[in-house]
């Protein structure tokens, strides 16, 4: 039978310089035998894995057909594990089939499952209810040093939300569920409308990540990354998880989260902003007093843009230090057209534009300050 796996070795040996045993000796617990985890389960004994582990309490349906590749009309009332089971042993009967009719909902069912079928070296989480399950298979493989990846559907978004790998990244305890990856968060609605090639595209993609975690592939992971999917333009992009700063309860792992750092320089660079504006604003100044109908035309102007860059954007503060730029700029052309002037100042002028030059920096300062807490609490709400 080693001509049945040749050509899959032969991109492997390819790409990868592994060992293809590596895949073959792989004992994988599936949790679904929906869509998902009907094609997942399908490529993975086509790859020759040597034992999958299915768990289901479901019965297929005639709503089922239209996606969940092994089942037929003929199918219908029939547990879904055990038509499962019989068609990827006539696959391939290499593969051992292990079905399992039980709706997982704790993690000493995950420790039953162990305990009487043998050890498991992945999880593929293909279920979305109960709504914590992500959390009950987090924990168990994090306790086992278990790798998994948990995946589904939430619209026209196609989500691996999950990739789980032992000593290396995060694990599902350690991220900010509040503010990550909002957009793009599971549902707990099981029953979003579905096309053929929705499971198609998310368990080949899946099969793949899967595939390079049994070869050691670490590297052609992005660990701490969602990968989503877009069906609507086709576009395939990775969304970074945000952690929670400190120790992990589950895993252990401390997160040094560097986002407040981020912020801070930001903080730092918009402060600069303002004394580069302020002092431009004050050469300028010296140069020509009769400009302040000007200046509130380009004050509106720049407000009307930070108002349009800011919807557009999502981003509050930087909008508001495009106004700070707008003036700088507006102040710079006025120092050139008015250096003559500048290097005639009378003294008791001078006093007067360091006057200015301050109530200047004032105000940017105080616009940046205020951007800055208005996208903080814009963050804090996400």
């Amino acid at each position: 039978m080693d001509r049945r796996y040749s050509r899959t070795k032969g991109y492997c040996s390819l790409f990868y310089n592994e060992e293809y045993n590596k895949i073959q000796n792989k004992t994988v617990l599936v949790l679904g035998a929906g869509a998902l985890g009907c094609y997942i389960s399908l490529s993975l004994s086509m790859y020759g894995v040597r034992k999958l582990i299915v768990a289901d309490y479901d019965i297929i349906e005639p709503s089922n057909l239209n996606r969940q590749i092994l089942y037929t009309e003929s199918d219908v009332g029939k547990e879904k594990i055990n038509v499962l089971s019989e068609k990827i042993h006539k696959y391939n009967s290499d593969v051992q089939v292990v079905p399992i009719s039980i709706k997982v909902s704790s993690v000493e069912e995950l420790e039953n499952i162990v305990a009487e079928y043998g050890s498991i070296d992945f999880i593929v989480k293909a279920i979305d209810t109960p709504i914590d399950i992500i959390k009950i298979v987090n924990q168990f493989a994090v306790s086992h040093k278990i790798s998994y990846i948990s995946g589904g559907f939430n619209g026209c978004y196609l989500i691996i939300d999950n990739i789980y790998i032992p000593t290396i990244g995060s694990c599902f305890a350690c991220r900010n569920i509040n503010k990550d990856i909002n957009k793009y968060t599971l549902s707990d609605k099981t029953k979003w409308p579905t096309t053929p090639e929705m499971p198609a595209i998310l368990g080949g993609i899946m099969t793949n990540l899967i595939i390079k975690i049994f070869l050691g592939c670490y590297n052609e992971i992005l660990i701490d990354n969602a990968y989503v999917y877009n069906m609507r333009n086709h576009a395939l992009s990775q969304e970074k998880y945000v952690l929670e700063n400190g120790e992990c309860p589950i895993c252990k792992k401390n997160n040094k989260v560097k986002d407040n750092n981020i912020r801070a320089k930001t903080f730092i660079r918009s402060v600069c902003f303002c004394l580069l504006s302020g002092g431009v604003a004050f050469l300028s100044a010296i140069g020509q007093f009769a400009v302040i109908e000007t200046q509130l035309i380009v004050l509106f102007l720049g407000i009307i843009f930070a108002i349009y860059y800011a919807y557009y954007n999502k981003n509050v503060q930087t909008s508001l230090e495009n106004i700070v730029w707008l003036f700088s700029s507006f102040e710079i052309l006025f120092l050139l057209v008015n250096f003559r002037t500048f290097i005639q100042l009378p003294v008791d002028i001078f006093i007067g534009m360091i006057i200015f030059l301050m109530l200047w920096i004032f105000i940017m300062l105080g616009i940046v300050c205020l951007s800055y807490y208005i996208t903080l609490l814009f963050s804090k709400e996400a």
